[in-house]
């Protein structure tokens, strides 16, 4: 009642705001008044009413003159539209869950609308349950990470061997941009079709096998490492057969002649030489540039690490004189352990520093020999049939050679290390592991919940395929919960128990620390695998889906029986249709207009999803409800508080319909803002300083922890009144929007009615 003439009121003033001539700016003005006034008017009879009710007054004179009000305005017949199925759900309260139940699916059998909305239902479970899935699964590859980063050393030499995976995949990168890349130049000019194919899915193979190894970092698990690591030394091999594949190309097109004459394949030789030869300038140079890049970082990072063992030292010492100053002070230990700890860990960055460093001379040397192997290296002339083919066969031996060295690298790498024997986590993480267990195998059961609730829908929707599907996936997921996270929790408890434990050594510490992260590994990989099953069903019940409403668009664009359209000109083409929605006199444009909106498709549409939740809250409560307890006399209270729960929910689910189908004819009403809304620079509006409504300045809930109590601006705002001043641009028609109201209360002081719009007249 009170919403409507106030959106107009705000309509009206928005506008005002906009006009340019003054005439319009006064028109909008008035009729904002007209409107303001219509709102007092409706406040002041809702306030009429509440006030006779309250003093216990008769009301119905009052009452009556609202109910007139409401069906002036149109709300009858949308409050009715909401009511009708609240009242449904009242009536349903009084009976048992399996009436209720069987009424429910009684009515799905002949409700399309109720059809489509359970089948959504049950589509939103599904994807539901497959999100808890991956998210459990996450958690438990969490878990195996911080069970490895808080072993130091394990995750020391972790690191260590992520860095010479990524040298290798770099090695590959640069061989791919070399001699990939000019070996299928020369293949190119030297027309060897499919060598220069080869080549090309070499190059792609290449660079996607870097991009794997680019993506593994030291915060990966070991395991995942350990993968990487494996599949970089069989992409590797792959790569040498394609490139030896390539080879026996270019070895066989080297002896056809592809030149017109001896003229035009000398011209080629000269051309394929000269690339050669810088070809070989260019990898000297990057390979010595490459080796004083690698021992210079190598020896930044040494100098930092023995900058940092020093420190580490010298705090030790202090801690130990500290220590033995007080030796009862327990602050003074545990800094000592403390400073033992970083000494310790310093000790070890320290000591990798130095091997990188060897190793970083170690390939110095090794390029320092390649560069002047190469120096030397005297180039036969290309002197065959098709010189360009003779070169892409040299570039590509070559490139055969360098690849099957870097498999081999990646092949030792592979190979489980003897530290990876070794696991030493603190008892803390561990427990933490057994702690964390609990909530994803609840969280993991009520995954299965789901599934199988949309597998009993599906059921009710005369689906039994997908039904049985579905059925089996919760079992699987349900035995998940039941087996691999109890394992994974007591692997944990017992790794947590016995790093506290004095009478276990550290390979029994170690062994269980290592079984308790392949216990997580083996729930992590089941989860994954059942979020994967429901992911194809969800696929195939989307594929099903548009299938079927592409059937049914086009049968309504090609009904059986359609009489093909008359092109000629006649007396017939004039008659009306008898349907025509135009015709406001036509029987059906009345009957239409008679029906009214309880029949309308929304209504139709709105009832159909009540009684789907209704279904599915039911459903859940029984098959909770029935899980709980046995067959005993207790069960048809159970059964009837299920009932209630069930239509208590769906209640509240319909009354979140309704707030949100005002909120939306709201928004439909007020039309989307335009920059033109804003009187104020600093960002007060023309609904803010006319708003009607009384509502309060918004909270900023990301402000702080505490966003329930309001920020002193807001609270000086309640009490003392907003203070921004009004735009000068604006000043003039805001002054004039009030002048119009004082002129109205003037004329209304002495007539006692409202002012008519004169300056409408």
């Amino acid at each position: 009642m009170v919403q409507t003439p106030a959106t107009q009121m705000n309509q009206s003033l928005r506008q005002a705001a906009t006009a340019r001539q003054s005439d319009q700016q006064a028109r909008k003005l008035s009729e904002t008044a007209e409107h303001q006034q219509r709102v007092a008017n409706r406040l002041n009879q809702v306030a009429e009413h509440f006030k006779r009710l309250e003093a216990g007054e008769e009301v119905a004179q009052t009452r009556q003159k609202l109910r007139e009000t409401e069906r002036q305005m149109g709300l009858a017949d949308q409050m009715n539209q909401r009511y009708n199925p609240a009242q449904e759900l009242g009536e349903l309260a009084s009976k048992t869950a399996e009436q209720l139940m069987a009424e429910l699916e009684a009515e799905l059998a002949k409700n399309p609308e109720m059809q489509e909305s359970l089948s959504e239902i049950s589509h939103d479970a599904l994807q539901q349950a497959k999100n808890s899935l991956e998210r459990s699964a996450k958690q438990e590859k969490d878990l195996r990470k911080r069970t490895e980063r808080s072993d130091t050393s394990f995750q020391t030499q972790k690191a260590a061997m992520v860095s010479q995976l990524r040298d290798i995949a770099q090695q590959a990168s640069q061989l791919n941009r070399s001699l990939i890349t000019k070996a299928e130049y020369a293949a190119t000019r030297g027309t060897v079709k499919k060598a220069r194919r080869l080549l090309q899915e070499t190059a792609s193979q290449i660079a996607k096998t870097v991009q794997d190894v680019e993506k593994t970092t030291d915060d990966n698990p070991f395991d995942e490492v350990m993968d990487t690591a494996r599949k970089l030394a069989d992409d590797l091999d792959d790569i040498v057969k394609k490139l030896a594949q390539t080879k026996v190309e270019t070895a066989k097109a080297q002896n056809e002649a592809i030149d017109r004459d001896q003229r035009q394949r000398a011209a080629r030789q000269r051309e394929m030489e000269k690339v050669r030869k810088q070809f070989h300038t260019l990898l000297v140079h990057e390979a010595r540039d490459r080796t004083r890049k690698a021992e210079q970082s190598a020896k930044r990072t040494l100098q930092t690490a023995e900058n940092n063992l020093r420190t580490a030292t010298k705090q030790l010492a202090r801690a130990e004189q500290k220590q033995q100053n007080s030796p009862d002070s327990r602050s003074a230990q545990q800094q000592l352990e403390a400073a033992r700890d970083k000494q310790h860990e310093a000790q070890q960055h320290a000591d990798q520093a130095r091997q990188a460093k060897q190793q970083a001379a170690a390939r110095s040397a090794e390029s320092e020999a390649a560069e002047k192997g190469l120096a030397k290296l005297v180039q036969p002339p290309l002197n065959a049939p098709n010189p360009a083919a003779q070169l892409a066969d040299q570039l590509t031996q070559q490139a055969v050679q360098a690849t099957d060295r870097l498999a081999e690298k990646a092949k030792q790498l592979a190979k489980r290390p003897d530290w990876s024997k070794t696991l030493k986590p603190d008892a803390e993480h561990l427990a933490q592991g057994a702690k964390r267990q609990q909530p994803i195998g609840q969280d993991v059961t009520q995954s299965a919940e789901d599934v199988a609730r949309a597998g009993r829908h599906e059921q009710r929707l005369g689906k039994p395929e997908p039904s049985r599907q579905l059925q089996q996936a919760a079992k699987d997921i349900h035995d998940v919960a039941e087996t691999e996270i109890p394992a994974a929790q007591r692997d944990f408890q017992q790794a947590a128990e016995a790093s506290d434990s004095k009478k276990e050594d550290q390979a029994q510490r170690s062994k269980k620390a290592l079984a308790a992260t392949a216990s997580a590994q083996k729930a992590e990989n089941a989860l994954h695998e059942q979020a994967e099953a429901l992911g194809r069903l969800l696929e195939a019940s989307d594929n099903a889906s548009n299938a079927a409403q592409t059937d049914i668009a086009q049968s309504d664009a090609n009904p059986p029986g359609t009489p093909q359209a008359d092109t000629g000109t006649g007396q017939g083409d004039q008659s009306p249709t008898p349907a025509d929605p135009s015709n406001s006199n036509s029987p059906s444009s009345q009957q239409s207009a008679n029906s009214g909106a309880a029949n309308s498709p929304s209504t139709d549409s709105a009832r159909g999803q009540m009684l789907a939740r209704t279904l599915d809250e039911l459903d859940r409560t029984l098959a909770k409800s029935s899980a709980e307890s046995s067959p005993n006399q207790n069960a048809p209270a159970a059964q009837s508080s299920a009932t209630l729960s069930s239509l208590g929910q769906a209640t509240r689910s319909q009354n979140a319909q309704m707030a949100a189908a005002r909120s939306q004819r709201q928004a439909m009403t007020l039309g989307p803002p335009s920059l033109t809304d804003s009187l104020d620079p600093n960002g007060a509006t023309v609904d803010q300083m006319a708003s009607s409504n009384g509502s309060l300045p918004s909270v900023d809930r990301t402000e702080s922890d505490q966003w329930g109590q309001l920020r002193r601006k807001t609270a000086d705002d309640l009490t003392e009144g907003r203070k921004e001043s009004v735009a000068p641009e604006y000043r003039k028609q805001v002054q004039t929007y009030f002048r119009v109201i004082a002129e109205r209360a003037r004329q209304r002081t002495r007539t006692g009615r409202p002012a008519r719009n004169r300056a409408s007249k």
